[in-house]
């Protein structure tokens, strides 16, 4: 995040996996989080309903999202297990 609460990047198990394998084979061992990292995360605005959040997780890969207001600053996490939960309680 930057000074005022905004989004710069994301670091996800699967930029670190990706990593990985790439350091395993050159025998790199040094990586900077701004290396391996999403410069433009997806993420989702704290009003998008959890039925939409749902639908949106079926057709992208993340299993988590990180959550911004109205402002575009960080707010939180929402994860699948969450979503999942959140659908059980409704039903």
């Amino acid at each position: 995040m930057n000074e005022q609460g905004h989004v710069v990047g994301w670091l996800s198990e699967q930029d670190c996996m990706a990593k990985l394998i790439e350091a395993s084979y050159y025998s790199d061992h040094s990586a900077l989080v701004e290396d391996v990292m999403s410069s433009a995360p997806l993420s989702i605005h704290s009003t998008l309903s959890i039925v939409d959040l749902a639908q949106k997780m079926i057709k992208e890969k993340p299993k988590m999202y990180p959550v911004l207001d109205e402002d575009n600053v960080y707010v939180g996490l929402i994860t699948r297990k969450m979503v999942l939960k959140a659908i059980k309680s409704q039903l």
